[in-house]
């Protein structure tokens, strides 16, 4: 893809970024500059990220930002669209982190209703979420948070909130 300066993007689990600008850098000063997209991750404006346009596996963490329509659209799409619980906790452990790595924002929020619902469960049997899998649910739910925060201009008690009533949870 061709982004282009100013643009907002979303940039693995950097979450939503404006790329700033995009230049050559002589990192190594060989004379042999590189070109960079040159990245402020809006939840950190003090941070600087540099992505190398030429490593194809950097730049595919990148992807423009959904709107809110497709945004409600994926909400809606993963109402009957569940990830079932996994029973061995040391399977469930890694398979959460490989979504909550890939930052897939349909997978995450899968992921989320079924943790979100697997909390609800336990809580009427007056248990807890392991700390390990309420972990999974703060990450994933900071990920999408992000995004949808930033489309939506909405907070994240709000992006909570939303997510909730469309899924009817």
């Amino acid at each position: 893809m061709d982004y282009k300066k100013g643009d907002y993007i979303r940039y693995a689990s950097n979450g939503v970024c404006l790329i700033d600008d995009i230049k050559s850098i002589d990192i190594n000063r060989s004379k042999n500059p590189k070109s960079f997209y040159v990245l402020k991750p809006i939840s950190a404006s003090s941070s600087t990220i540099y992505v190398p346009l030429d490593n194809n596996e950097l730049v595919s963490k990148m992807r423009y930002i959904l709107s809110k329509t497709e945004i409600d659209s994926l909400i809606n799409s993963v109402k009957n669209d569940k990830i079932d619980w996994i029973s061995d906790r040391k399977e469930r452990n890694n398979s959460f982190k490989q979504i909550i790595k890939d930052s897939d924002p349909r997978e995450l929020l899968k992921l989320v209703s079924c943790i979100y619902l697997k909390k609800q469960e336990l809580s009427a049997d007056g248990k807890k979420l392991s700390s390990t899998d309420e972990g999974h649910l703060l990450q994933a739910e900071a990920l999408i948070e992000n995004e949808f925060a930033f489309v939506l201009k909405l907070d994240g008690l709000g992006v909570g909130n939303y997510i909730r009533a469309m899924l009817g949870i």
